[in-house]
């Protein structure tokens, strides 16, 4: 937040909220991440080996009548005990910087 603070740059400004908001949303996303989400009877149904997917990223809205574009951030998959298999790199290229951190 003190770099925002610090610029008087308005496309700085805008950018560093984007990812700073981007990482709250990311932080509370997996704060409420749930291993088991798919083994309750509550669901009718049980899969003890399902997989939770997550991609998230900052949207882009455009000027005009072109499309917004997507910024993926992170793309991964976590198992019932948590492990994690990053799939951003082989999806999407390897990031030319990194923000999710």
């Amino acid at each position: 937040m003190n770099k925002i603070q610090a610029s008087n740059d308005f496309n700085t400004i805008m950018s560093e909220l984007t990812y700073e908001t981007y990482g709250v949303v990311k932080s509370y996303m997996d704060s409420i991440h749930n291993n088991k989400w798919m083994q309750g009877e509550k669901h009718g149904h049980l899969y003890p080996d399902s997989s939770n997917a997550a991609l998230g990223g900052i949207m882009i809205n455009m000027d005009g009548d072109g499309p917004d574009l997507f910024l993926p951030l992170h793309f991964y998959v976590i198992d019932k005990s948590g492990a994690v298999v990053d799939l951003m790199p082989e999806t999407f290229g390897q990031p030319v910087q990194d923000y999710s951190k």
